[in-house]
């Protein structure tokens, strides 16, 4: 998912904005659903964008890490009976920092 968002330490981050990546992978058995094509049974990714991009397009914060943290949180609450595993990665493409790289990325799991 993509989205534009205000975060960051300096502040002409949380003014300008910046282009985030957010990556969801959730580790269960979607055979079910595979077989009866019945979204009641599949992980729906309308609701995990829209849980997401509450996140990453409300309140600003400094740390990649903390928007990490509450998406998983948020995603777990919602989803960890229908998962064994979660990961999220959020990751701020070309970020304000003095070296050529493309983005910088935080990754966490659920359960912790």
């Amino acid at each position: 998912m993509k989205f534009l968002g205000h975060h960051g330490v300096q502040e002409f981050e949380k003014e300008e904005g910046n282009d985030f990546i957010v990556d969801v992978i959730f580790h269960t058995d979607l055979s079910e659903a595979g077989v009866t094509d019945d979204l009641n049974k599949a992980i729906n990714y309308t609701e995990v964008q829209n849980l997401t991009a509450k996140i990453m397009e409300g309140v600003s914060v400094d740390l990649i890490e903390t928007l990490c943290f509450r998406i998983g949180n948020k995603l777990y609450d919602k989803y960890q009976d229908q998962c064994e595993k979660i990961v999220v990665k959020v990751r701020k493409l070309k970020p304000p920092i003095d070296a050529p790289v493309d983005h910088t990325e935080a990754r966490m799991s659920w359960p912790r």
